[in-house]
């Protein structure tokens, strides 16, 4: 379907994201033995996640300047090697130093997304962009179904400190070899004009005077928050609240991740059809709404095979809309700006994922599970509303 040249550019691409992505989802699958062996509240599963993603935050920020300065590539690459690296010293530290190495994971993972857009940029006008855009997309939800069937298992083994170590240490070295084994990666070399910034707040500013460009971005806040919800409390969910086993909940996780895949895929496909990605967003949003209600009605006791269906819908949507987003924030974009409108997009995106879960922790801790996942659907359904907009011109 793709060229032999796309094809190498969605691996140099898509690897890195994988890997980072495995990354930072490992500790929230092992997150009920890290509560309970340091004596923590389950709301700290929440605070890790929106600590990485207030890094990310900032480093997205600045990916021009990083870019500008060591290629798209060897940056993205380079990441993998730092979040393992300090994967690793989460798993051997004491707490202050783990919260230190969280904060490095957090700026391993922000350059990732903005720093490789131009090296699809050029086949933004063709008639499977969409599609492309969200089969690189996939690689968020592999690392998280590799974390959630990989984590576990080694957990078993060898206890959560030493499974965290094995999964850092495994990806620096594969990230490092992997590097010098790729041609593009060794011949990487800065973009032109993608360092061009008036500042830090740049891109952010880039997508609030563009007001078709911010509305889809406020929609995508909630969006962003609602993926990281549901990656971070699920297993936690089904092991306090539905009394599943650790394992099987991970592999809960892994259904889940598996239908994120399939799903950005699916609706990128289907976006290219319709022409009309904005729709498909609304249409993405609504089933959003549909899962989280059905995900919080889930009873103990209920069978396995119900619990696996509300995961496949429950991923499928909330872990399958980034492809249809970036595609359409650069093609609404000249190709010199993609990189920075990008950047701009995943702005209010990362503004989501660093509320998100720690306000849903909070909300579970004051109500319950069923009252908080109701609260989602609403939300949900507000931002698919919001993505219903007519074509016009800025």
């Amino acid at each position: 379907m793709f060229s032999r040249h796309v094809t190498g550019l969605l691996f140099a691409t898509m690897f890195p994201q994988i890997a980072v992505a495995m990354i930072s989802l490992a500790p929230p699958v092992v997150g009920d033995q890290i509560i309970a062996d340091l004596g923590l509240s389950p709301a700290v599963v929440g605070a890790y996640t929106g600590l990485v993603y207030i890094f990310v935050f900032v480093s997205n920020l600045i990916t021009p300047q990083l870019v500008a300065a060591f290629g798209a590539l060897r940056l993205s690459f380079g990441c993998i090697v730092l979040g393992g690296l300090t994967l690793a010293v989460f798993g051997n530290a004491a707490l202050v130093v783990a919260i230190a190495a969280t904060v490095f994971i957090g700026l391993s993972y922000g350059p990732l997304t903005p720093a490789t857009s131009f090296a699809l940029v050029t086949m933004a006008r063709s008639s499977g962009f969409n599609l492309l855009v969200s089969i690189r997309q996939t690689s968020v939800p592999l690392g998280g179904m590799l974390a959630g069937l990989v984590v576990p298992y080694l957990n078993l083994l060898y206890g959560w400190r030493t499974a965290l170590t094995i999964v850092g240490l495994g990806l620096a070295l594969l990230g490092l070899g992997t590097a010098f084994l790729l041609k593009s990666v060794r011949d990487d070399r800065p973009p032109a004009g993608f360092g061009a910034s008036k500042g830090i707040f740049a891109p952010f500013l880039f997508i609030v005077r563009r007001p078709r460009l911010f509305r889809l971005a406020l929609a995508s806040l909630v969006y962003g928050a609602l993926q990281l919800i549901m990656s971070s409390f699920i297993v936690l969910y089904l092991v306090s609240q539905l009394k599943v086993d650790h394992v099987w909940a991970g592999i809960f996780l892994g259904v889940m991740q598996i239908s994120g895949i399939f799903g950005r895929i699916f609706w990128g496909y289907l976006a290219d059809r319709m022409h009309s990605p904005r729709l498909m967003m609304a249409l993405i949003g609504f089933g959003m709404a549909v899962s989280a209600l059905v995900t919080g009605a889930l009873t103990e006791g209920i069978a396995p095979m119900l619990i696996g269906a509300a995961m496949v819908a429950f991923g499928a949507t909330a872990s399958g809309w980034n492809g249809v987003f970036l595609a359409e924030v650069m093609r609404e974009v000249e190709p010199s700006q993609a990189g920075f409108a990008t950047a701009g997009g995943l702005f209010f995106v990362y503004i989501g994922v660093i509320v998100g879960p720690p306000l849903f922790g909070l909300a579970v801790s004051a109500f319950d599970f069923r009252a908080s996942f109701a609260g989602l659907a609403a939300v949900a359904l507000m931002a698919g509303v919001m993505c219903l907009e007519r074509r016009a011109p800025d």
